[in-house]
């Protein structure tokens, strides 16, 4: 069980992730399977909330190749900071580039633990640098 201190942490982390940029927040079981998705994620992804409901969050948020090694920290450490992954949309084609935080909620009682994204689209960042997809 986290301690006072671990909890300060990840309350921290959040609001600092959050106040930073999140232009989307995605819960998910710990199996990754999405239950919840917010509107602004509509935006990020192309998809409608409601046909994100049950996908696979780690295949949304990386590439195949890396879906292992995000699964392998957040098994070590309860969360993934800030990982950069470009992704191409479903549909679109699209290359984005996302900035990922993934935290392991605390126990809820009756409920369990679940997994929370917050995503940042640092795509036009990335452009206005030079290193981001081209347009």
């Amino acid at each position: 069980m986290a301690g006072r201190d671990d909890l300060g942490y990840f309350r921290d982390l959040l609001n600092a992730v959050l106040e930073a940029c999140a232009d989307a927040v995605i819960m998910a079981d710990l199996d990754g399977v999405i239950m919840m998705f917010n509107e602004d994620g509509e935006a990020v992804f192309r998809i409608d909330a409601l046909d994100a409901l049950g996908k696979d969050l780690f295949v949304m948020l990386f590439p195949e190749d890396d879906v292992a090694e995000v699964k392998a920290a957040l098994e070590a450490a309860d969360y993934v900071r800030d990982r950069r992954s470009r992704i191409s949309l479903a549909g679109t084609g699209e290359e984005v580039l996302l900035k990922v935080t993934i935290l392991k909620t605390a126990r809820a009682p009756e409920r369990g633990r679940a997994l929370m994204a917050l995503v940042c689209d640092v795509t036009a960042d990335e452009r206005r640098r030079g290193g981001g997809p081209s347009a």
